[in-house]
């Protein structure tokens, strides 16, 4: 996977989490405040929510470490181009 994908991707993790995360606050109104939803619906609703939350806050930091596990490697092919750049022109 390329940095840019990763990248993608991990953006594309939190902001479904924050769109989650106001799923749940709406849906919490709807139930306590406007009492237009049953509790069933609700429970279902939020354990599916929170489910989803989960998901993505155990696979957040793995994408993340992958990115900077990537992002060290290419650091360190760059620095070792410009060494071998600096001894070839050295001889």
């Amino acid at each position: 996977i390329t940095v840019k994908n990763l990248r993608n991707k991990i953006a594309k993790m939190k902001i479904e989490k924050e769109n989650l995360v106001d799923l749940m606050k709406k849906t919490q109104i709807e139930r306590f405040k406007k009492n237009t939803m049953s509790g069933i619906v609700y429970n279902i609703r939020t354990k599916k929510y929170q489910e989803r939350i989960n998901k993505i806050s155990q696979s957040l930091p793995v994408l993340e470490s992958r990115l900077n596990n990537l992002l060290k490697k290419k650091k360190e092919i760059g620095i070792k181009k410009k060494l071998e750049k600096t001894t070839d022109l050295n001889k």
